[in-house]
């Protein structure tokens, strides 16, 4: 079947740190204008050396742009630099590996964009061992701005799970290593035989074709024309010939894979887990048939075909292939390397649009080098479903619509943190989400609509809810919210994406952010423990107060403070049966991985009569010099052991 043009999404987290952009501007040029000109066309521009490295210090009279065969002037320009892997031995892991609790929509538009694909085609045994070092050896290259996913193919769609668009290394990692996707209900045949829905929305399907899978994972990367698009794509073949599942010819589905690739600018690095290619014939065949010459032709026949296709899309897309080598892993810094530094141009389409689709082609002058461009756009965007994010809860259709996508919309600066806290007489948790807005205006009285939804790992809608906040002006300073923004998710064990979107109802202005929140089963295992909130005293006044019966704090989204500023932080201890003395223990530690606070305290068995225990931490601010910390609460009871953390700021007072 070919491939469908539908609603692809995405899911991102957003990390605090920023990714850095430098213009070089060894020669006056146009001044990179993207961020206020939204008529521009964007062009990401990879020019690399005869040695695949990236070539640096061109301006932007060294391009040349056509739109439908007619050149346009470049009117915007920048040449971006994306920052590495931190390297630093002097500073601690955490400040790289650690979650960010708090998650935010501010992002820059300019960076990498990555998606590690594994493939249905790895096969089972030491290649399975060798596709999570090439997947592992990734995750260590991204930089503080990267965006990646996790996604499984075809026959692994029930063999691990996917992780949409993060730069939480950690998840990314979970992924990687999880055996079990983590659900117990196979997914429904629809009547064309195809399983649905997909894993991560837009990506990862159960049992879809190479190529259509191929062509989601481009699709979805096409929201972002600012970012370098690049596919570790980590499995044994590619096929292009032959047929789809259907019985079809391939050649539509390839067709319409090939343009989605090019017009996104998706470059394709494919690496072969297989290892070391050699004449043997393995012990499977041997114990199977006799070994002939012919055999022995045929299996290198077989092998040179399948190395051949695998080279066939990375030619096409400016990337490589990494085959006959059992260390494939290595290869990952030589690949990340090419895309470390690129072009931004931007220039006005003609006027007045006289069809949908366009071709562009970018000229380079310079000599030896290879340029890698997206060959086209739309005018208008694609008319499609809502996909796996559409919901029957009544809920504004601007604000349901800002929950879709493969990036949060950034009109609105958001920022949002949930936390699970278990529910009496049911397995179902309370989640806590505080969102953080920054008002268009001037401070003063607000109302806010929410719409927060939560999607399960095969992107199944499984709770909605909408609510308007007035916000009062006390909570309202400087013309941003940190507190009193709360809403309520009623979620079952399980690991979810909660997507969270918000208008400014006086200025019309929307915006999203999204996050993951893992919920326990609180009511199974000796010791559990609830999310993570930080809280200021004394505490803001909050009008229906959807967690109160909950949660007796009013959770910040901020994690700047200066020392004079009194927070707590905030969580549950679970016993589920038989309880016993637990001892929590709370640690500070700082950037060079010291433990600068660090205090013990026992509960006794009588703490847990109702199953349950609250701990109330105060941040020691006033001890801690102006830095960033990892704060970590840990419960211990014998050998059961459960842990939360966070980070935060002391800022420095002028």
């Amino acid at each position: 079947m070919p491939c469908r043009a539908s609603t692809l999404v995405v899911s991102a987290v957003l990390a605090a740190f920023v990714l850095s952009i430098h213009a070089q501007q060894e020669q006056p040029q146009p001044r990179s204008i993207f961020r206020v000109r939204t008529d521009l066309i964007p062009v990401d521009v990879s020019v690399l050396d005869k040695d695949r490295q990236p070539v640096r210090g061109l301006t932007a009279a060294d391009f040349a742009v056509y739109e439908d065969g007619k050149r346009r002037e470049i009117v915007a320009f920048s040449a971006v630099d994306v920052p590495g892997p931190m390297r630093d031995a002097t500073v601690a892991s955490w400040v790289r590996d650690a979650p960010h609790d708090v998650v935010s929509n501010d992002l820059p538009d300019e960076g990498r964009l990555v998606v590690i694909l594994m493939d249905g085609t790895i096969p089972d045994g030491q290649p399975t061992l060798a596709a999570k070092q090439i997947a592992h050896a990734a995750v260590d290259e991204l930089g503080p701005g990267d965006l990646a996913a996790v996604v499984r193919s075809t026959v692994f769609g029930n063999n691990g799970l996917s992780q949409g668009f993060t730069s939480d290394r950690s998840r990314l990692i979970d992924a990687i290593d999880s055996p079990f996707m983590g659900t117990t209900e196979p997914p429904e045949m629809t009547p064309n035989g195809l399983q649905s829905p997909s894993p991560v929305p837009g990506i990862g399907f159960y049992t879809k074709d190479q190529c259509e899978v191929l062509y989601d994972i481009a699709h979805a990367m096409r929201e972002a024309p600012r970012r370098r698009k690049v596919l570790i794509f980590v499995g044994s073949a590619i096929g292009l010939n032959g047929q789809i599942r259907s019985g079809a010819d391939i050649r539509e589905c390839r067709d319409e894979m090939l343009h989605e690739l090019a017009e996104s600018n998706v470059t394709i690095q494919a690496v072969d887990p297989v290892g070391l290619l050699t004449l043997a014939v393995t012990a499977d065949y041997t114990t199977h048939e006799r070994v002939t010459p012919n055999l022995v032709r045929n299996l290198n026949s077989q092998n040179q075909h399948r190395i051949d296709d695998l080279r066939v899309l990375p030619g096409l897309t400016g990337g490589r292939l990494v085959a006959n080598t059992n260390a494939p892993q290595d290869a990952m810094p030589a690949i990340f390397a090419e895309s470390q530094s690129y072009y931004l141009l931007g220039f006005e389409p003609a006027s007045p649009v006289t069809k949908t689709a366009h071709t562009i082609r970018v000229d380079v002058r310079r000599r030896g080098v290879t340029v890698h461009w997206r060959n086209g756009y739309r005018t208008q965007p694609e008319v499609t479903a809502t996909g796996g994010r559409s919901s029957d809860t009544v809920a504004p259709p601007d604000l349901t619509a800002a929950l879709d996508g493969a990036l949060p919309h950034q009109e609105l600066p958001l920022s949002v943190t949930a936390a699970p806290f278990a529910l009496a007489a049911t397995r179902k948790a309370a989640v806590a989400i505080a969102l953080g807005a920054t008002w268009p205006t001037s401070s003063g009285p607000r109302t806010l609509d929410v719409t927060v939804g939560a999607f399960d790992v095969r992107g199944n809608s499984v709770g909605v809810g909408h609510q308007t906040i007035d916000v009062p002006v006390e909570l309202a300073r400087a013309g941003r919210s940190d507190e009193g923004l709360i809403t309520r998710l009623d979620l079952p064990p399980g690991r979810y994406e909660l997507r969270s979107a918000a208008k400014d109802v006086a200025t019309g202005t929307i915006g999203s952010v999204f996050s993951f929140v893992d919920v326990p089963d609180f009511s199974d295992g000796p010791l559990t423990m609830s999310g993570l909130l930080l809280h200021h005293e004394p505490a803001p006044t909050v009008v229906d107060n959807p967690i109160a019966a909950v949660v007796p704090v009013v959770p910040t989204v901020a994690r700047a403070f200066t020392r004079d500023d009194v927070v707590h932080a905030f969580l549950r201890i679970y016993q589920s049966r038989d309880p016993q003395p637990v001892t929590v223990t709370t640690r500070v530690i700082d950037t060079a991985n010291r433990t600068v606070v660090e205090q013990r305290r026992d509960l006794s068995v009588d703490a847990f009569l109702a199953h349950s225990a609250d701990v109330d931490v105060p941040l020691p601010l006033s001890q801690l010099a102006p830095g960033q910390y990892l704060l970590t609460i840990e419960a211990t009871r014998g050998e059961a052991r459960a842990e939360r953390s966070g980070r935060f700021e002391v800022r420095a007072v002028p």
